[in-house]
């Protein structure tokens, strides 16, 4: 009787330090977006900044097959990238950290590739600055569009692939 005591108090706290250890080791991880691939898959830009290089070309019809607005969490000390939409493992290097991303000059230059939107119409006629509800909404509008053109570039790219590999008469 004593002994199956002993037993079930050591197996109670094996079980509490795995659950303790588990805890602590998925509260280091953190979910991540995925904003865009380029370059058919060799580089993975997440929504914190951070840009990621795929060296292996094995890796990079992986990549190249993920979308903007996956989630995705990195592993064994940031070398490998989990999809976890798909469940897909891919090697990778941090090639920009979003530290570096957020330490860009203020009062850098931004290129879009769209036409910039104009001031709200409610601002240009009050002549003041616009609340910061219309800037939000503003801010979403644009990052919706910067989204769309991401995955129209993408499906482009895929389309140029299958025109590629089809074969020529």
């Amino acid at each position: 009787m004593l002994l199956r005591q002993r037993i079930f108090v050591i197996a109670i706290l094996v079980a509490a330090c795995c659950a303790v250890f588990s805890g602590q080791a998925m509260a280091s991880q953190q979910t991540l977006i995925v904003k865009k691939i380029t370059e058919l898959g060799t580089n993975v830009f997440l929504t914190d900044g951070s840009e990621w290089k795929v060296p292996n070309p094995d890796d990079w019809d992986v990549a190249y097959n993920w979308l903007p607005g996956h989630p995705v969490r990195l592993l064994e000390g940031n070398k490998i990238m989990l999809n976890l939409k798909t469940g897909e493992r891919i090697n990778v290097k941090l090639a920009k950290s979003k530290e570096a991303a957020s330490q860009a000059p203020s009062n850098a230059p931004v290129v879009l590739s769209h036409p910039a939107l104009s001031a709200p119409i409610s601002s240009q006629q009050g002549g003041g600055a616009p609340d910061a509800l219309t800037e939000k909404r503003l801010e979403k509008l644009e990052s919706g569009l910067e989204s769309l053109e991401n995955k129209l570039d993408i499906l482009l790219q895929r389309m140029q692939q299958l025109e590629n590999r089809l074969p020529q008469q």
